[in-house]
């Protein structure tokens, strides 16, 4: 038998999460030499994506998205926001909100940890995005307007870096620089900032370059 850390029940080796408040559950030493057991899926994205079917695994407190890495548990909470995935227990969600909320580290290492090139707000039509570049994408979170249909609250935008094959940048306005990224048949522009555009831009190329 395995003890939930999170409420002291006692679970069998085999189960996954806790019978009686649905936290993950993590064997003993010695309970888990003799039972290896793979990564658990928490969440699986649906067929409003392009990742339809990839899952979500937490595996030794990290989080990670088949096929393109790590993620952070606040990234995971975003695609439920946008409604892009389905959990893979009820419960769930408000376990990964409160991994959410334990006691932050300081900003360089969390962002280290999840692989975080560059942050920055992109000043669009409607609502700003926040654009976040890691080394395997490019995701643009978008708050979506009180007059859109969509019960999603966020509008996510991910493009994978192996898709990307060049980038531009071109002045717009005093204080403003569009910043164009090109991936696959598809233009996708971004206005920072001037040294917000510049530091995006530098980023993207050198992802570009070691790809190459």
């Amino acid at each position: 038998m395995a003890t939930c850390q999170q409420c002291g029940a006692d679970v069998p080796l085999d189960n996954r999460f806790c019978g009686e408040c649905g936290a993950p559950v993590v064997a003993d030493d010695a309970a888990q030499k003799a039972v290896v057991q793979p990564p658990m899926v928490i969440a699986t994205f649906n067929s409003s994506t392009g990742w339809a079917g990839k899952p979500i695994t937490h595996d030794n407190g990290a989080f990670t998205l088949e096929g393109l890495g790590p993620l952070t548990a606040r990234d995971v909470i975003s695609y439920d926001d946008a409604g892009q995935i389905e959990w893979a227990y009820e419960g769930l969600r408000d376990w990964t909100l409160q991994v959410c909320d334990q006691p932050a580290v300081p900003a360089e290492f969390s962002a280290a940890a999840a692989g975080i090139l560059f942050q920055g707000s992109s000043h669009e039509a409607g609502r700003n995005a926040e654009v976040t570049l890691y080394r395997n994408r490019i995701e643009r979170v978008k708050q979506r307007s009180r007059a859109s249909f969509s019960k999603a609250h966020q509008e996510v935008e991910v493009t994978p870096m192996k898709s990307v094959t060049s980038v531009k940048t071109q002045k717009d306005g005093i204080t403003r620089t569009k910043v164009t990224v090109f991936a696959s048949a598809n233009a996708i522009e971004f206005r920072f900032e001037h040294a917000e555009a510049q530091a995006f831009k530098e980023a993207v190329m050198r992802l570009i370059l070691d790809n190459d």
